[in-house]
């Protein structure tokens, strides 16, 4: 911009002019360079009559600014700067070039045409400039979001822990690049805690509630009493979420000395427990509401056994999105366990997660995450 307003200078002995950028958030033109009375502007706000005229002259064109405009007090030759398409009249113009001068009392109608064509041509320049802009500042932000990926996926377990008599696996695939989806997996001593929640909504502003969730989670991993540690929970990630946002959590301990596990289930999909000895499905349901909404909010806690054979399914609300209903998809997907209950926990996810993404034609629209716990057969010997 600087470099066409110093070839006006040279070629009209320019002494007050400005070349500016239509900037539709403030509703007003950027003063991108300017001499004499605009050099100091930063945004300049015309008049409707202005723009009206701009927006629908094919040219340049002799025009006086008003004195309630505050900057001319002679006339001046005004070089819109046009989109090439654009149905809306006042979308179409991308800027002007202001020319304020004494010669342009002596402008004629060649002289409008050429200064026209000038226009034009810094019009296409300027629209590439803002293209390649645009390309690098999505370059930027495409870098951003993939380091936030990296920075969010070494949140997660890395690997499962080594048990002996049970497996556990999980997984999540983020329908961005960012998720809001959560899940975890500790063993310590003969107990192996592990958790899935699932934020309201995706993205960028799930991603970084995620984050808040894990650490409400990791304060209150210990405490003894299962619904004591969510109710502690959703105290402390309450306060960090905005009013219309929450999350769904379910929250487990596992003994690995006799299979008993305790749980707490925040308003999260109800996991299913597929028993090995009779083939019968379990819904793991008790709990209460959702965590981050209600501050005075109660939990209940339960238990269940998982017996030798037995697989827990546990999975977010973006994996049933992808059949028609979440009964479809609580068929399919009991299903898929059951031909595969011979193989390892790690094989199950990857079966699952293979089976979700052929029930997907476009690109889902919420993330999806699944945790398998399974006992052995051989812990009945």
């Amino acid at each position: 911009c600087d470099r066409v307003l110093e070839l006006l200078v040279e070629e009209l002995s320019l002494k007050h002019g400005a070349i500016l950028v239509w900037n539709p958030k403030a509703g007003a033109f950027d003063v991108r360079a300017g001499r004499g009375r605009f050099a100091e502007l930063g945004r300049v706000a015309l008049d409707q009559t202005f723009l009206d005229r701009m927006s629908h002259e094919h040219g340049a064109f002799v025009y006086q600014l008003d004195e309630s405009d505050g900057h001319a007090e002679m006339p001046g030759c005004c070089m819109p700067l046009l989109e090439e398409v654009d149905n809306q009249p006042l979308n179409r113009v991308r800027g002007l070039i202001y020319a304020e001068m004494d010669v342009v009392r002596r402008i004629d109608n060649t002289g409008l045409r050429q200064l026209s064509a000038f226009a034009n041509a810094v019009a296409v320049r300027l629209e590439n400039v803002q293209l390649h802009e645009a390309r690098k500042d999505a370059e930027r932000l495409e870098k951003d979001l993939r380091l936030a990926a990296e920075i969010q996926a070494s949140m997660l377990p890395q690997k499962a822990p080594r048990l002996d008599g049970y497996e556990i696996a999980g997984g999540t695939a983020p329908c961005r690049t960012v998720g809001g989806d959560y899940f975890d997996f500790v063993k310590e001593d003969d107990v192996l805690t592990f958790a899935l929640g699932d934020m309201a909504g995706n993205g960028l502003g799930a991603a970084m509630l995620m984050v808040a969730l894990r650490s409400a989670v990791n304060a209150h991993w210990k405490e003894p009493r299962m619904a004591d540690a969510i109710t502690k929970m959703n105290e402390t990630f309450g306060p960090n979420v905005p009013d219309d946002r929450y999350a769904t959590l379910f929250f487990a301990r596992l003994n690995l000395v006799n299979g008993r596990i305790e749980y707490v289930n925040a308003g999260q999909v109800p996991p299913l427990l597929l028993r090995a000895k009779d083939n019968s499905i379990e819904k793991l349901t008790v709990g209460g509401t959702i965590v981050g909404a209600f501050p005075e909010a109660q939990f209940e806690q339960s238990e269940v056994q998982l017996s030798p054979g037995d697989i827990m399914l546990i999975y977010s609300d973006g994996v049933s999105d992808s059949w028609m209903s979440d009964e479809e998809a609580e068929l399919e997907l009991i299903q898929v366990v059951k031909a595969n209950r011979h193989r390892a926990a790690e094989s199950i996810k990857t079966l699952l997660f293979e089976t979700i993404a052929r029930r997907t034609d476009a690109r889902p629209k919420d993330d999806r995450t699944v945790v398998v716990v399974k006992r052995d057969v051989q812990a009945a010997n």
